[in-house]
């Protein structure tokens, strides 16, 4: 995204005739929540059984993510699929929030399942060279 903070201009003899210019700062502006896909990915039966949440960056929102195909396996994000699955396995509400509280890791594994559908992460690690490819 660019915005323009300020504009000026000069005036110049270009062959014997005074030309007004005009110029302008343009800063580039990072945007890191702000986020748009080109292709809209078609929800699984499973994913639309479970919760939704929305992502940012280049994290796409819950359902679309546990429904993106692992590029190694072409099936849908199973990791994902599972950890979301198991944080909210709890019969009450008592044993949902245990889930949520995090005493096994179950909201861990949600959230690196869910980043790892960004392709960003290699080895459980962000990977920057992967990062400034883009």
């Amino acid at each position: 995204m660019l915005v323009i903070t300020e504009l000026g201009s000069y005036t110049r003899t270009v062959n014997g005739q005074s030309v007004t210019r005009i110029m302008g700062d343009i800063d580039l502006v990072d945007l890191p929540f702000e986020r748009s896909f080109g292709i809209a990915i078609p929800l699984t039966a499973a994913a639309k059984a479970l919760p939704d949440m929305q992502g940012s960056g280049w994290v796409r929102d819950l359902r679309e993510a546990m429904s993106l195909a692992n590029g190694a396996t072409g099936t849908p994000s199973a990791d994902l699929v599972a950890a979301v699955t198991n944080l909210g396995a709890g019969s009450t509400r008592a044993a949902q929030r245990h889930n949520v509280d995090d005493p096994d890791g179950k909201l861990d594994a949600i959230v690196e399942a869910w980043a790892a559908t960004t392709g960003l992460l290699v080895s459980g690690a962000f990977d920057p060279v992967v990062f400034c490819a883009f």
